[in-house]
């Protein structure tokens, strides 16, 4: 959804707390790589859980990092560390 569709005009206010998504292949220590990369890069864990998902055919797993932002400036560079990353290979 185009921000100028959002109901009521808005799109996220800052600073938040929101959920960033990376996906990549299922293997042991995935979803703590995710966290980690994040961490190193200056990302604000919540008190919530990470939660990960797997395929329904196994192969590829979702990690769910609740994360506080401060700007749309952090959350950008926070979505690039995910990007550059030869791991993951798409992220929410």
């Amino acid at each position: 959804m185009d921000l100028k569709q959002h109901p009521d005009g808005k799109g996220l206010e800052f600073p938040c707390s929101l959920e960033l998504m990376a996906f990549g292949r299922n293997r042991e220590g995935f979803a703590d790589h995710v966290v980690a990369l994040l961490l190193s890069h200056g990302a604000q864990r919540t008190d919530a859980a990470v939660s990960t998902r797997v395929s329904s055919a196994g192969k590829y797993v979702a990690v769910h990092i609740p994360i506080q932002v401060e700007s749309r400036q952090e959350l950008e560079r926070l979505y690039g560390v995910l990007q550059a990353d030869p791991e993951i290979q798409f992220r929410l």
